[in-house]
C-alpha cells in the first residue's frame, strides 16, 4: 500500500485518515477479489478515543457556580462549572481576566475549596486538574460567609 495522508481533524494534531492505493503483490493482504489493484481505500489512523486524554469520564453538569481564588486567598472571579471528572472541570470565567496556573476553586453548592491547576486555556474557558493530596482548605466562618454572600471583587482579600 501506498499511504498519503488525507484528511486532518480540525481539533487534533496530525492526520485521522490515511489513504492507501491497492497495487499487485502486497505481501500479507489478501481482498478476495472485492477489489481491483489502483483502487484508493481509505483506514483510520486515530479514533477519537485516542485524542481523549482524560484519566476519568466527565460528566456536564447544570447550572453549578463557583469562585475563583488564588492561592493567596484573593477573589479572582465567579465561574460556571461546565462539567465535571474526577481529576478535573472545566469552567467558564464570566469575564476575560488573567488567572494564576494554581488556584483555589470554591464550590458554591457543596462549600468547599478544591485546589487546582489550570491546565488549558480558550478565551474564557478554563480546564483544571485537581491536584491530589493538596489538602482540604479549611474556610473559617468569615471566608465562607463572604463566599457565600456574593464576595464583592472591590474587596479583593477576604482572609480573616
Amino acid at each position: 500500500m501506498h499511504g498519503a495522508d488525507w484528511k486532518h481533524d480540525i481539533h487534533a494534531k496530525g492526520p485521522i485518515l490515511r489513504a492507501a492505493k491497492i497495487s499487485p503483490g502486497e505481501s500479507g493482504i489478501s481482498f478476495n477479489g472485492t477489489a481491483n489493484f489502483d483502487e484508493v481505500t481509505y483506514y483510520a489512523v486515530r479514533t477519537a478515543a485516542l485524542r481523549e486524554r482524560r484519566v476519568s469520564p466527565r460528566r456536564r453538569t447544570r447550572l453549578r457556580s463557583g469562585k475563583i481564588v488564588d492561592p493567596r486567598s484573593a477573589y479572582l472571579i465567579d465561574c460556571q462549572i461546565y462539567d465535571w471528572s474526577g481529576t478535573g472541570a472545566r469552567l467558564r470565567l464570566f469575564d476575560n481576566i488573567s488567572v494564576p496556573g494554581r488556584i483555589q476553586l470554591f464550590e458554591d453548592i457543596s462549600e468547599r475549596m478544591i485546589n487546582a491547576m489550570i491546565v488549558w486555556r480558550r478565551r474564557r474557558e478554563i480546564g483544571i486538574y485537581f491536584i491530589p493530596y493538596a489538602g482540604n482548605v479549611n474556610l473559617t466562618k468569615a471566608q465562607l460567609a463572604c463566599l457565600r454572600s456574593g464576595f464583592n471583587p472591590a474587596k479583593a482579600w477576604f482572609m480573616a
